[in-house]
């Protein structure tokens, strides 16, 4: 049975992080069997594709997918009822260099569709009016009030339809949104439809936050998008869902320049959204792999992770997974007697130490025959701890149009644009320090008495009397234990 995922992106930056994540898609359904025969690979993209009738000799897959942003942003693949129309063929494999633009703070390229290499359905295209920019839609509110007052919300609830009512079996929804402007209320909007709609669908929301912080934001505008955090959080994880804040800053609240994290192998300019963006996507589509594969349904990941009143998830990224061939994949783990080395980098903010997690989400590609030595592994360190496991072979499939580097010994043998990674999503006392320090930056007289006029008062104090008792969901329960915590899939 096919467990269809439909991917909803709301904003410019998830729009990016978007882009990278489907030309992953694209890159393992190349040099695969012909479109009329089912795709069955470890991963399973087509999960998250569908066939599109390209002429009368072939078809190709397109993404189950609606994408929101502001007017003028430009789309160069896109098919016409299901003819192809597009700038450029599917089968375009990006050979030029991303254009960028030299701002104060770095090259920053303002066209996430220029690298896509997978074409689009008309349906997965949306546009806020012509009246909507950066100014005018820079709070929670200002979504919500979009999605009451345009049309919009009725195109996004047509391309739910039309995405959902294809799928033979969906299992669920996949949502990327930015936090710091109005995107965030047109995602938690659209997120009470699906709830509406489809209550028994896990739904996991990836939640991007400004990705430069405030350094040059005055003080009454910081003010009113912590606020807005503060609102948007609390909507998303209202809707019995998996919410991942995510952000290559170790600080997203405050008003000082905050550092940003590193990996030990790969470098890349954090305030360029080409090049950050694919950091993002390289750990979606790792983690996403455990509920792809066919052996693992979305929504018990889910359920693993978001039990006793837990919504808020971290994630850490091992990329590239420093394990080489003449190494074993045991061996590799058993020098780790837990998941807290500097191999393992943090994609949530706040997350300055790592606690022992309630439960977690393991998974790896790139690596042959991993599951068995990780569940030895997890049975071995994590035995009190839900978990559960996938491992794949197949690695991260990159193409020129992909931005990070790693040293050539770190890439699989004799494949140059593949590399080994890993993910781990989980559910700990860690996530406290997400919901205390933004209810701290919210919470201020200052900033209620300056600028709440902007916001509902009794939705204020709605969502701070939510976060407050979701972190301490996190602080006051002892971690869940099982006698057989282990789940894998079948590689």
């Amino acid at each position: 049975m096919s467990k269809e995922i439909v991917t909803l992106q709301f904003g410019t930056y998830s729009n990016f992080v978007g882009s990278h994540w489907w030309n992953f898609q694209a890159k393992q359904c190349e040099n695969r069997p012909e479109v009329d025969d089912e795709l069955r690979i470890d991963t399973n993209s087509t999960m998250q594709l569908r066939k599109s009738a390209a002429g009368l000799r072939k078809s190709i897959w397109t993404p189950r997918l609606i994408s929101v942003d502001f007017k003028g942003s430009r789309c160069h693949s896109v098919i016409d009822d299901d003819v192809t129309v597009a700038e450029k063929p599917a089968d375009t494999t990006w050979q030029g260099e991303i254009k960028k633009y030299e701002e104060a703070k770095g090259s920053v390229s303002n066209d996430w569709s220029s690298f896509l290499r997978l074409q689009l359905h008309p349906r997965s295209v949306l546009t806020l009016p012509g009246s909507y920019n950066n100014e005018s839609f820079e709070l929670h509110t200002s979504g919500l009030d979009a999605f009451r007052e345009t049309n919009i919300s009725s195109e996004i609830e047509e391309s739910l339809r039309f995405f959902s009512e294809e799928c033979d079996h969906c299992q669920g929804f996949q949502i990327l949104c930015d936090l710091h402007d109005g995107f965030s209320g047109l995602a938690s909007s659209t997120l009470e439809l699906i709830r509406d709609d489809f209550p028994k669908r896990g739904i996991v929301v990836a939640a991007f936050p400004k990705s430069h912080g405030f350094s040059n934001v005055d003080f009454l505008s910081r003010k009113r998008q912590i606020l807005s955090y503060a609102t948007a959080l609390h909507e998303l994880a209202s809707h019995e869902c998996l919410v991942l804040p995510l952000s290559l800053m170790k600080r997203s609240w405050e008003a000082q320049p905050s550092q940003f994290r590193s990996f030990p192998h790969i470098s890349f300019d954090a305030y360029n959204p080409y090049e950050s963006s694919s950091v993002f996507a390289a750990g979606l589509e790792t983690f996403s792999s455990c509920y792809r594969s066919g052996g693992i349904n979305m929504n018990y990941v889910i359920s693993c992770l978001t039990s006793m009143g837990r919504p808020i998830a971290s994630l850490r990224l091992g990329l590239p997974l420093p394990a080489r061939d003449d190494v074993t994949f045991r061996q590799f783990l058993s020098s780790y007697p837990s998941f807290d080395r500097d191999s393992f980098v943090a994609l949530t903010p706040y997350l300055d130490s790592q606690s022992h997690p309630f439960a977690q989400c393991v998974s790896v590609r790139g690596i042959s025959s991993a599951n068995q030595s990780l569940n030895h592994y997890l049975e071995r360190n994590y035995a009190a701890n839900l978990n559960v496991s996938s491992g794949h072979s197949l690695g991260l499939v990159t193409d020129s149009s992909f931005p990070l580097l790693w040293p050539s010994e770190y890439a699989r043998k004799g494949k140059e644009s593949e590399v080994a990674s890993m993910s781990l999503l989980q559910s700990s006392s860690d996530a406290a320090n997400v919901l205390t320090s933004l209810l701290a930056e919210s919470s201020s007289h200052m900033t209620l008495a300056k600028v709440s006029h902007h916001f509902d008062q009794d939705k204020i104090a709605e969502s701070h009397e939510h976060l407050k008792q979701l972190s301490q969901n996190y602080t006051q329960s002892k971690p869940r234990s099982a006698s057989d915590s282990s789940s894998s899939s079948s590689e």
